[in-house]
């Protein structure tokens, strides 16, 4: 995965992650710079599907993601540098699957809780922007909730329709995608 990360109108105090105000006549430097970002992630989960009788099923989980962000060559003007980030997840869907004439349709509820638990160095975060180890939540625990809808037309073309909900202390957030998979 590559992506580019502007950072435009950037003060000292964003850079330290600092929360104070500072008064405007102590500001006397703005970049307008760019830099460019490479993020190599490995992530896996393991999971089991058990089955409830009547197309219905739960399956828990556990898994891990590692992230390592390597910053372009720019890096060091804008106070940058190349981090990491592990986190644990874990938790349970439930779910139904329901046989149509042509296609099956699959619902599920999922209940997760994860945590970062190793930041180091600066990493990009789930909201694309940069964020230092003080700036995200190492080692709190997290809640996370989906709702997934998908449609396996069986012969080889899925639809999906997938809803997050992310939370915890001072953490609050929505996602939502959708998507279309063809296996062969």
């Amino acid at each position: 995965m590559h992506q580019k990360a502007v950072i435009r109108d950037f003060t000292p105090a964003q850079t330290l992650g600092c929360n104070t105000a500072i008064p405007e006549s102590t500001i006397t430097t703005f970049f307008d710079e760019s830099v460019s970002l490479t993020d190599y992630v490995i992530a896996a989960n393991i999971q089991r599907r058990y089955d409830l009788g009547g197309s219905r099923w739960w399956e828990p989980t556990a898994g891990f993601r590692f992230t390592y962000s390597d910053f372009g060559g720019n890096a060091v003007t804008l106070g940058l540098k190349d981090g990491h980030i592990l986190r644990l997840q874990g938790g349970v869907r439930v779910g139904h699957d329901q046989r149509m004439k042509d296609h099956i349709l699959t619902t599920s509820l999922g209940a997760f809780l994860y945590s970062d638990v190793l930041v180091e160095g600066y990493s990009i975060g789930t909201a694309g922007l940069p964020v230092s180890g003080a700036e995200v939540d190492e080692g709190k625990i997290r809640a996370m909730g989906q709702v997934n809808f998908k449609i396996d037309t069986l012969n080889g073309l899925s639809y999906y329709w997938q809803g997050t909900v992310r939370g915890g202390e001072d953490l609050f957030g929505a996602t939502g995608k959708v998507g279309v998979r063809w296996e062969w």
